[in-house]
């Protein structure tokens, strides 16, 4: 399913599944790398959405980025990931900033969207808050996701449930994952 088939309320629960998955990546220390709508599945099922995140290959392999278009390259990706520069966790709150942005505005993937935040949706302090984690400028961006998400829920006026450190600490087994066999 496509983003822009979203309900409005499926919007929040977009956005926000997306912020619980890329929280949970970093308190496990793993950064995704490649945040995209390639690598994000929206699933609807008896009237409830589901985000999924796939293509966990980057987390451990990310070196050729020569096989993704332009487009992709510059609207996705964190500029320091582009220049071959050493990156981190905030590299994934850049993505996840395009995607947020994308989604709640139900805006078209173009290579510059960023850049004309302002002009598209006018300034508010929404996009004030996805310039700021957009920011070509690594250390101008949120410091961490719990940052981020907190802003966030507090502008979307959304109830965001933090999740403790227990629950993420439980093993999960035979969950089915995306394209593989269950885990034994």
């Amino acid at each position: 399913m496509d983003y822009k088939d979203l309900t409005r309320d499926e919007v929040y629960t977009a956005i926000f599944d997306l912020c619980r998955a890329v929280q949970y990546l970093h308190f496990r220390g793993l950064t995704y790398g490649y945040l995209n709508f390639d690598n994000v599945m929206f699933l609807r099922e008896d009237d409830r959405l589901t985000v999924k995140l796939h293509d966990f290959a980057y987390l451990c392999q990310y070196k050729d980025i020569s096989v993704y278009s332009p487009r992709q390259i510059n609207t996705f990706m964190a500029p320091e990931s582009i220049w071959y520069e050493q990156f981190n966790s905030s590299a994934d709150l850049y993505s996840l900033g395009v995607l947020i942005y994308l989604i709640y505005y139900q805006g078209s993937v173009d290579i510059d969207v960023i850049d004309r935040l302002d002009e598209v949706v006018g300034q508010n302090p929404l996009t004030n808050t996805l310039k700021k984690v957009t920011s070509n400028i690594v250390e101008n961006r949120f410091s961490n996701i719990d940052d981020f998400i907190a802003k966030l829920a507090n502008q979307l006026r959304y109830d965001y449930e933090f999740t403790d450190s227990t629950s993420y600490n439980r093993l999960h087994h035979n969950i089915g994952l995306v394209g593989n066999e269950k885990i034994n």
